[in-house]
């Protein structure tokens, strides 16, 4: 039974009445002394209504609904149905069901049909309620209902308890108390089954041919015991890797396998764990992925100043590498004849143009001025990093050269490591070692064991040095990857391999000078492996997607559903100069064919780099294309999109929240294999009392929207009359 509600007392009585007798009295003075018009007549009638109006506002109208004892009470059922809820983790019978699984048969079973015949059951599912299926916002759900002009004698909510958008949906609860019991029921398990998992497995979406490609992953060990096993990459076409794995029970770890192709083509693999005695799941034990490898030449500028022994065989591994184009500028020292012949430059690139090809440039001992690199070099060399995504690699010899490069602000900001001031160097009469940090164990610029596991100590057995740069410490958000054996100040031991994100690329600092040792005994194994691998990691990003006149690359390069993909395309006109102000149209095609076009940015009117991003709503394929209409130029990539969501698949259920709102409300926790007692648990509350839910009807926005409307109009037409 419902019914409107007015706040009538004495005082807003005489109110009203007031308001009332002056209104007539200006009507009929109106009317006594003005014209009688149809207008006049519609002007008073206006009139009349927005004062009945304000003060029906004045009397606070509420629409009131009475739930009496008589009526069949409404029951709201409610249930997840986001992505945490595709976990497998109820044993029914030893086999693994998912939890949406669970609930469906839940809510299809004879207690649902019996509630039925007893109350008005309302089903509702409560994830998505914002527009995105994989989220869970609890505390939304909840507001939602007890703000409603519905007024439930229970609810019944069944889910894992995993919320990830709104607040605390406990402090909504609380609002239930004495008013709308909620009986939570935890569908899934509130600790790990026994498992082993596979995961994190994101491979590069390209690889060149003799370049390493390392694919990480991570296992997890739900097991009662710890894990000794092995991962295996497989590929179609037969070849095999095998990686040992170690993982405590309860704990997990971060590896990666690595493959080298030999061959260009389009490689299917599949990489897979043992399944272990014991284990409930099967299908997280291994992943199919593709990766497609090219046939690419890297191009490599070295620029040195005196032919030191480390110059010499770092330019002889590179020019070795069939994959590699090395070309070289060698100032000599003074009163030396500059170097030239095959690979060599007469002097440092003069055009952006020429310096954009590429994709890694080492700086040996050089230094600003004195016939060798100019400020303008530097720029240039900035901007390649920065707008191109190349790769820099400072590599400071005996003449102390490279402090210029750190005194200039365009070299400074690149180089990953702070220098000494006003020295050459450390040299010791003793020998030293490169010592792998953590970070360096296993990453792939230093990966030269063929076992992970064997990597850090034969980095402690290659031949040392006697010298090493002037470094003071690591700049901040570097990677330290290997430190001085010995020497030491107060910041800690000497970083002496130091990579550095820069813009769009990476800079490397080598802060000693005897590389070339590592030959010693086993000839170019350890010191080929360790510069190529520098080369190809630092080329990569370029490599990913480009034609002769656009160079485009994305990132990150395995993104996931509801992640944002940032584009950037560098382009150039077929003179080979960068393509500027430019009109560059991005059109995104998504899995469901559904199109999407943007302007590109331009960001840098130096380099022709044109920026944009958006994000990818859906899994699957993603192509993009980028088109200058003026131009005539036009570049497309696929990519491809993992299916992720705001909520963890896997993870135990959060049955601490449904408890606790539970509680709150006066309701309680049922385990589902106890779900049949929920009807028994309703009977046994005690009686309704007559209740009332209150619509507020003045206090609502289209309430006020009407009022102005009425009063624009009155205005309108007052104005139009000449009474204004």
């Amino acid at each position: 039974m419902s019914h409107l509600s007015l706040d009538f007392t004495l005082g807003k009585a005489l109110v009203c009445i007031v308001a009332c007798a002056l209104t007539f009295y200006y009507m009929f003075n109106n009317f006594k002394h003005g014209e009688k018009t149809k207008g006049l007549y519609f002007l008073e009638g206006m009139r009349l209504i927005i004062l009945l109006l304000f003060l029906a506002t004045f009397l606070e109208p509420e629409w009131v609904k009475i739930n009496n004892k008589e009526e069949k009470p409404e029951l709201v059922i409610a249930w997840d149905n986001s992505q945490s809820m595709a976990t497998e983790d109820i044993v029914i019978d030893d086999k693994v069901i998912k939890r949406s699984d669970l609930t469906k048969n839940l809510l299809e079973s004879p207690v649902i049909k019996e509630l039925q015949t007893k109350y008005n059951v309302r089903m509702v599912n409560y994830s998505g309620q914002e527009q995105n299926q994989d989220a869970t916002n609890i505390n939304h759900f909840l507001k939602s209902q007890i703000e409603s002009s519905e007024y439930p004698r229970a609810m019944v909510l069944l889910g894992d308890g995993d919320w990830n958008e709104g607040g605390d949906p406990t402090e909504t609860a609380v609002q239930y108390r004495g008013n709308i019991p909620i009986f939570t029921v935890g569908t899934g398990s509130e600790k790990y089954l026994p498992d082993v998992a596979l995961e994190n497995v994101k491979p590069p979406v390209y690889g060149l041919i003799n370049e390493k490609i390392s694919i990480p992953f991570r296992v997890l060990n739900h097991l009662d015991s710890d894990l000794k096993s092995k991962v295996t990459l497989l590929s179609t076409s037969g070849e095999k890797v095998e990686k040992q794995v170690s993982v405590a029970k309860g704990r997990f770890i971060d590896s990666n396998v690595v493959w080298k192709p030999t061959k260009a083509g389009v490689y299917e693999f599949k990489l897979s764990i043992p399944l272990e005695e014991g284990e409930y799941r099967k299908d997280n034990n291994e992943t199919s992925f593709k990766i497609e490898i090219k046939e690419e030449k890297l191009k490599v500028l070295i620029v040195e100043s005196w032919p030191r022994w480390e110059y010499r065989f770092l330019r002889n591994a590179l020019m070795r590498d069939p994959g590699v184009e090395v070309q070289t500028v060698l100032y000599q020292l003074s009163g030396m004849k500059q170097g030239n012949g095959l690979g060599y430059l007469p002097e440092f690139l003069q055009t952006k143009e020429e310096l954009s090809q590429y994709d890694v440039v080492f700086l040996g001992d050089v230094k600003i001025g004195g016939g060798q690199l100019t400020k303008a070099n530097v720029e240039m060399l900035n901007g390649l990093v920065k707008s191109q995504g190349s790769g820099l690699v400072f590599m400071p010899g005996h003449q102390g050269n490279q402090i210029t490069l750190a005194m200039a602000k365009e070299s400074e900001e690149m180089m990953p490591v702070v220098l000494e001031d006003n020295k050459k160097g450390f040299g010791l009469s003793k020998e030293s070692n490169l010592l792998l940090t953590h970070e360096g164990k296993d990453h792939h610029l230093t990966m030269l064991a063929d076992k992970a596991e064997n990597n850090r100590e034969l980095w402690k057995t290659l031949p040392g040095f006697n010298w090493c740069a002037p470094v003071k410490k690591a700049k901040e958000g570097t990677n330290v990857l290997a430190i001085h054996s010995g020497l030491r100040n107060k910041w800690g031991r000497l970083p002496l391999i130091v990579t550095k994100p820069f813009g769009n690329g990476f800079t490397l600092f080598m802060g000693t000078d005897s590389a070339y040792k590592w030959r010693h005994g086993v000839e170019d194994k350890y010191h080929y492996r360790f510069w190529g691998q520098v080369v190809h990691w630092m080329a990569h990003k370029r490599h990913i997607s480009s034609d002769k006149n656009i160079r485009m690359f994305y990132s990150p390069e395995a993104p996931a559903q509801n992640e944002e993909i940032n584009i950037q395309a560098t382009i150039h006109d077929n003179l080979g100069q960068p393509l500027n102000k430019a009109l560059t149209i991005c059109e995104i095609t998504s899995p469901s064919g559904s199109k999407e076009k943007f302007n590109l940015n331009n960001t840098d009117n130096d380099w022709g780099v044109y920026k944009g991003k958006f994000t990818a709503k859906e899994a699957g394929k993603y192509k993009v294309e980028i088109s200058v209409p003026k131009s005539r130029l036009k570049h497309s990539v696929d990519i491809n999109v993992t299916r992720d969501g705001f909520e963890t698949v896997g993870e135990p259920g959060k049955f601490n929240v449904l408890k606790e709102i539970a509680n709150l409300s006066k309701g309680e926790f049922i385990n589902y294999q106890d779900f049949a007692s929920i009807d028994q648990k309703l009977q046994d509350l005690p009686e309704p009392e007559i209740q009332e839910k209150r619509y507020r009807l003045w206090n609502q926005t289209w309430w006020a929207g009407i009022i102005l409307l009425l009063l624009t109009i009155h205005w309108s037409v007052s104005k139009r009359m000449g009474l204004m």
